[in-house]
């Protein structure tokens, strides 16, 4: 089911479902870099929260996210971080719910664990930037505004080609893009929440992982 399309003057929501974010700053930055764009930002309330190495409790963080997804005004729902603890509330999210909201959700890292647990239920979401990774620098990635931005205002969008050494054949493939963060998708092998896609196009990212450990998760 395709969420609805990104408005030129959206409300964005952001919230933090796994990981605390340590400088706070770095959310007001990219909310105003978000408002410059021409859009309105809504910071959930608990967005700085900690508890251990956690934005808040696992009630404080699913309280957010629900406040993201049943607040009518919000057209778009970012992470503003991974990090751990996304899983830890899995099983408390609706995923009907997501769907007939027809929001974006957007993020990577630990938010992978939803955008896999939203696809085995049907769903589609996307794997994108993270305000407070990605959208608070003075200079942020013209690759990424290129490719965020020019995604979300076409109807239609054509990635330009990345360099990567290989020998393999130009081919064309097609097949619902899937994946996201190896360690998580090792995670939820044998769950319900792990997508079962046939000839689908599976991408994977991982980051600050021994090459042994990348090679022991690509085997399971």
């Amino acid at each position: 089911m395709l969420p609805k399309k990104f408005p030129q003057h959206a409300t964005i929501g952001i919230f933090s479902p796994s990981g605390l974010v340590a400088d706070a700053s770095k959310i007001e930055t990219s909310a105003h870099y978000f408002q410059n764009m021409g859009h309105r930002v809504f910071l959930d309330e608990r967005v700085a929260n900690q508890w251990k190495y956690f934005a808040g409790t696992d009630d404080e963080r699913l309280a957010a996210f629900y406040a993201m997804l049943r607040n009518p005004e919000i057209d778009v729902v970012m992470a503003s971080r991974g990090g751990y603890g996304l899983s830890r509330i899995l099983p408390r999210i609706d995923f009907d719910e997501v769907k007939a909201s027809g929001k974006i959700f957007i993020g990577h890292s630990d938010f992978d664990i939803f955008h896999l647990a939203n696809l085995a239920n049907d769903g589609m979401s996307f794997a994108g930037p993270m305000p407070a990774v990605d959208f608070f620098k003075a200079q942020n990635s013209a690759f990424t505004e290129k490719n965020f931005w020019g995604l979300f205002s076409a109807s239609e969008y054509l990635s330009e080609n990345i360099a990567s050494q290989h020998d393999i054949a130009p081919q064309i493939i097609e097949g619902v893009i899937w994946g996201g963060n190896l360690s998580v998708l090792v995670h939820l092998l044998g769950t319900k929440y792990f997508p079962k896609i046939e000839g689908g196009i599976l991408f994977i990212e991982e980051i600050n992982e021994e090459p042994y450990h990348i090679e022991r998760m690509l085997l399971q």
